[in-house]
């Protein structure tokens, strides 16, 4: 796998659409680099109008969306992946499933997403990478998305 960190230039070769892409690290089942594409037209409501005032990412650091099964949070999700990109924004796409029910799991994805594994690991290395301690594998993960060189908007859906 790549251990390229997320930088501009990686990031402007995401910024097409709707060709399925990796993003700045390999993807592996159960993470997608792309938000799914609907058979229907988005519809700008409110929410959107409001969370795209700014441009090309969110007005705050963090926004969590949450409702019940099939209230159209990967929609708005999409909706705005797709507009912050059409209009210059850095974006990445993190998709989970149900198999994606553990810490270690979430983290996995996370590290790979932002280029932490390294392609020498042999696969018995591999096997124990995830015997490392949360908060260890953690705070890597943190001071690498805290050198990413500019703003950049996370998706997990």
């Amino acid at each position: 796998m790549s251990g390229h960190p997320v930088s501009r230039s990686n990031c402007a070769a995401l910024k097409r659409r709707p060709m399925l892409i990796a993003t700045p690290a390999e993807v592996t089942p159960g993470m997608a680099a792309e938000p799914p594409l609907f058979s229907f037209p988005i519809v700008r409501t409110a929410v959107v109008e409001e969370l795209t005032q700014s441009g090309t990412r969110p007005p705050e650091k963090l926004t969590v969306v949450t409702a019940p099964t099939g209230y159209g949070k990967t929609v708005l999700l999409t909706a705005l992946h797709d507009y912050y990109r059409g209009n210059g924004g850095d974006v990445l796409w993190l998709a989970l499933d149900d198999r994606d029910v553990g810490a270690s799991r979430v983290l996995s994805h996370l590290e790979k997403l932002f280029g932490q594994h390294e392609e020498w690991i042999m696969p018995t290395q591999a096997m124990h990478q995830g015997d490392e301690p949360l908060d260890e594998r953690t705070g890597r993960l943190l001071e690498r998305i805290a050198a990413v060189d500019h703003p950049t908007t996370l998706f997990i859906d």
